[in-house]
């Protein structure tokens, strides 16, 4: 997603299925904090390699309809494989590949 200023205005990304996180080893360097999760038990090592490489990363089990953190905490919500429609005030949210 070139168009989006990584550690200005965009500083807080919630990664789902982020596999051994990447996406936010490449946005650390950008000086944005990402949180990766996983959604099951068997991504464990994923997830472990992820905060070796101080990554803040878990796995969760979430719901269908409501993520488990307050509103407006993430400025952007990045999921890579996701089956997911994401909706924001009525309409699709970004979808893009990051360069």
């Amino acid at each position: 997603m070139p168009t989006i200023q990584w550690g200005r205005r965009t500083r807080t990304v919630l990664d789902v299925g982020c596999g051994v996180a990447s996406f936010g080893g490449y946005l650390l360097d950008r000086n944005a904090i990402t949180m990766s999760f996983a959604p099951k038990d068997e991504h464990e090592a994923q997830i472990q390699f992820a905060l070796e490489r101080g990554i803040p990363a878990f796995i969760a089990v979430i719901g269908t309809q409501k993520l488990l953190f307050p509103d407006n905490v993430f400025d952007v919500v990045h999921c890579a494989r996701c089956r997911v429609h994401w909706y924001a005030n009525g309409k699709y949210s970004i979808s893009s590949q990051y360069s």
